[in-house]
């Protein structure tokens, strides 16, 4: 009977231990709640007073210049150079002969066709005439003007044969580069100067993807050339690719 009511005092001091225990600790909790509380109500902010400011908005991309028109003008026959008239740097017209290639066959063969040609007409003239008296035939005449026409056109070739051995600039612009010398045998297509036209120079440009949307054709743009830092130049974006390069960069031509 002791040992019972001796379990049953410490069973109530163990569950009065408890509540107060757990009593305690809810009063902690809500003393942290009301610290974290007042904590939150004192956060420091920082303001300041909105204004108006210019946003930079800029890109620059570096470029490399081309020329408005280049190519490299080759022979149209093949022969040995007798001239070269002109020298890197010299500027040249279209149509300017630059060199000259030996025709003397060629020339030889002019002849032969303007004496072929010569005897057409007159062999021409005579059917003709025997013609209106009836002293040839419909066919026999057809032959003769046949015959002509082939003589003329034989002389129209050896012509442009001749025209051939004068190599002329296809463009006007600067030799940037002379191929060949005086004496040298060349074929035909043989390029023989570079020209290039740089009257007009195009910027060629590779834009980052990010800014390439902002880009519009005929938008003007201002230009910085390194070897004249002290002089301002202006273009205008011509073209802008719409296929980007692997690094994900658009061609753009100003």
């Amino acid at each position: 009977m002791k040992k019972t009511l001796i379990y049953i005092i410490v069973a109530a001091v163990l569950v009065g231990l408890a509540a107060w225990k757990i009593t305690d600790n809810k009063k902690k909790q809500e003393t942290e709640v009301k610290e974290v509380a007042r904590q939150v109500d004192k956060i420091n902010v920082n303001v300041i007073t909105a204004a108006r400011e210019n946003i930079n908005t800029d890109y620059s991309a570096n470029g490399t210049f081309i020329p408005k028109q280049e190519m490299n003008q080759s022979a149209d026959i093949a022969g040995r150079v007798v001239s070269v008239f002109v020298k890197e740097g010299s500027r040249v017209g279209a149509g300017q002969v630059l060199a000259t290639i030996k025709r003397d066959a060629i020339e030889v063969d002019m002849t032969q066709a303007k004496n072929n040609l010569q005897n057409a007409i007159i062999d021409n003239q005579r059917y003709e005439n025997a013609f209106k008296t009836g002293g040839v035939t419909k066919q026999q005449v057809d032959n003769s003007r046949l015959q002509l026409k082939n003589a003329q056109a034989a002389v129209r070739a050896q012509g442009v044969r001749v025209n051939d051995t004068s190599v002329r600039a296809g463009i006007s612009g600067t030799i940037n580069k002379r191929m060949v010398e005086p004496g040298a045998v060349v074929a035909t297509g043989t390029a023989l100067f570079e020209i290039v036209n740089i009257n007009s120079l195009k910027l060629s440009v590779l834009v980052d993807e990010s800014q390439v949307g902002r880009i519009q054709i005929g938008q003007e743009v201002a230009i910085n050339v390194n070897v004249l830092p002290d002089e301002n130049f202006g273009g205008r974006i011509s073209k802008k690719k719409k296929k980007s390069d692997a690094s994900l960069n658009f061609p753009v031509e100003i």
